[in-house]
């Protein structure tokens, strides 16, 4: 029969209540932080969580017209579209869809070949008209990686002399500037302010629906009038010949 010694009982018995001891403790200290998270500072935490997972961006602004003395257009923004497709998203049921979407617009003369960018990583079609998007809806098999970015491209009356005149505008840190011509001369008003835009990304980076914030609205350019008409450039440019 066994039997168990007074100075072992009590030597056991120690050592029960210092575990014990030891778990009050910890679950106390753990109830603590778990008060601090939930209640205490439950606020600061979401606004560091949110702060981590949010992306900031600009909201591109339309740049101003260029007008002749009368009031006609020389040099206007256009407002197009760029599908954009990471590949490394598409399944093993939508790898072809570069080549099948490709085939469907440009058969519809909605997309041009010269405006189609693939590499290993990426593929898009610029240039993109609000028409090519409702043609879309005609496209089975989009796949849920795909997205339409709105862009916009500057265009100018085609004659020679005329754009000589306006000049040309150039990407610089994400925002249409002027770089020669009436579009340099002119930017500050032309160029207007581009607004800023707040998101929530998940862990695919894929924005959270219900998380786009405006953070500040975009301001549109101002237009310019030059004191000249398209009359006269082209006038000048039937003299010179």
């Amino acid at each position: 029969m066994l039997t168990c010694s007074k100075s072992s009982a009590f030597f056991f018995s120690g050592r029960a209540r210092l575990l014990l001891f030891f778990f009050l403790a910890w679950g106390a200290v753990l109830s603590m932080r778990l008060l601090e998270i939930a209640v205490i500072r439950k606020d600061e935490y979401i606004r560091q969580c949110e702060s981590v997972a949010r992306r900031q961006g600009k909201i591109p602004q339309l740049r101003g017209r260029i007008l002749d003395r009368n009031g006609i257009p020389l040099a206007w923004t256009l407002k197009t579209f760029t599908l954009h497709v990471e590949k490394k998203m598409l399944s093993s049921k939508t790898k072809d869809f570069p080549e099948k979407i490709t085939d469907f617009l440009v058969s519809k003369s909605l997309a041009s070949r010269d405006r189609i960018h693939e590499d290993e990583k990426v593929f898009s079609i610029a240039g993109l008209s609000p028409e090519a998007l409702e043609e879309l809806k005609n496209f089975s098999h989009i796949p849920q990686s795909a997205s339409i970015r709105p862009s916009f491209e500057r265009k100018t009356v085609d004659y020679k002399k005329v754009k000589e005149i306006i000049g040309e505008t150039a990407e610089i840190n994400a925002e249409m500037k002027g770089v020669s011509g009436a579009e340099e001369e002119w930017d500050s008003e032309l160029s207007g302010r581009p607004g800023i835009y707040s998101v929530m990304l998940d862990r695919n980076r894929r924005i959270i629906e219900g998380t786009f914030i405006v953070v500040s609205e975009m301001v549109p350019g101002s237009d310019v009038n030059l004191d000249v008409s398209l009359s006269e450039i082209l006038e000048e440019v039937e003299d010179n010949d």
